[in-house]
């Protein structure tokens, strides 16, 4: 926590965090075998959970909860090839 209460860092470095196990986890999101709400299932266990861990602590303002939520959509667009 920053003395402005500034949480972007935080944040940032959460969702690259989340990258890093999206991207470790590119298999299964290729994978024709699993189901789809197995990949959900996964993605929220493995990847959502990761970004926000301790984001009960996180300032966010209209930026940041935009970028949160981008980075949701467009990992559901990936599971399900679209765009």
């Amino acid at each position: 926590m920053t003395y402005d209460l500034d949480c972007s860092k935080k944040i940032a470095v959460k969702i690259a965090k989340a990258m890093a196990n999206l991207k470790a986890l590119d298999k299964i999101w290729k994978s024709k075998a699993i189901t789809l709400e197995t990949k959900f299932s996964i993605l929220k266990t493995c990847v959502f959970s990761t970004m926000l861990y301790g984001c009960e602590t996180w300032t966010v303002r209209k930026l940041r909860e935009s970028r949160i939520l981008s980075f949701e959509k467009k990992r559901y667009r990936k599971i399900l090839r679209i765009g």
